[in-house]
């Protein structure tokens, strides 16, 4: 084998092994995230039952976090980093220091927990596919991703507005109405990624909606 083709292969060896140690590294920190809530021994939403099931759903997330599949494609950005750290920031910077009366109480907590059980149940769903930053690690359709195709986001818009209405006060309207845009982008940078691959197109094509049936 002629010097250049060594070369050539050792490089491509140094480059594979540099990319399973940077999988490795990020599925032990998302993993690690998720067992840290159980190990913070906290109360994260103001329904004990929504804080309850999203501790429920860790356990799994973070097994399946330290399995996940490596990526077909992804494209880490600095718009893809502002989109997620946006959605995320936001709404818990909102300020629950009195409550809303009965009526709308009562409402934001049963929106809380529907929040919480859509988003954890999709991130299930996912498996081994889930992840933060844009990236192609197969295409889940079912669960329910039958009914639109960013479940996820979905349960997490329906928490927030469960937790506006916890604590109705002008701050948290606007915080929950800023973080709209934020996920919008990162549907659309997610999006741009997925449709490089055909069967995201169909799947596309079957589940109109992103976020909300009949709506968006």
């Amino acid at each position: 084998m002629a010097s250049g083709a060594r070369f050539n292969l050792v490089g491509g060896q140094i480059v594979r092994l540099g990319a399973s140690y940077r999988l490795a590294a990020a599925n032990l920190f998302l993993s690690l995230l998720f067992f840290s809530y159980l190990w913070s021994n906290r109360s994260y939403f103001e329904s004990q039952l929504a804080s309850d099931v999203f501790l429920v759903g860790a356990v799994p997330m973070g097994i399946f976090s330290l399995l996940r599949t490596p990526p077909i494609e992804t494209q880490p950005s600095l718009a893809s980093i502002i989109a997620y750290l946006g959605m995320l920031a936001l709404p818990l910077m909102m300020k629950f220091d009195a409550k809303a009366p009965a009526p709308l109480y009562s409402l934001g907590a049963a929106l809380e927990l529907l929040g919480v059980v859509l988003s954890q149940s999709a991130r299930i769903w996912m498996g081994r596919a889930f992840g933060i930053l844009p990236a192609n690690r197969g295409i889940v359709t079912q669960g329910p991703f039958r009914w639109v195709r960013h479940p996820v986001y979905s349960g997490w818009l329906i928490l927030t507005t469960g937790r506006v209405l916890l604590s109705f006060r002008l701050i948290n309207v606007l915080l929950a109405l800023a973080t709209v845009p934020f996920v919008i982008w990162r549907i659309a940078l997610e999006e741009r990624l997925l449709q490089n691959d055909p069967a995201y197109q169909s799947y596309q094509a079957q589940v109109r909606f992103k976020l909300f049936p009949y709506l968006y």
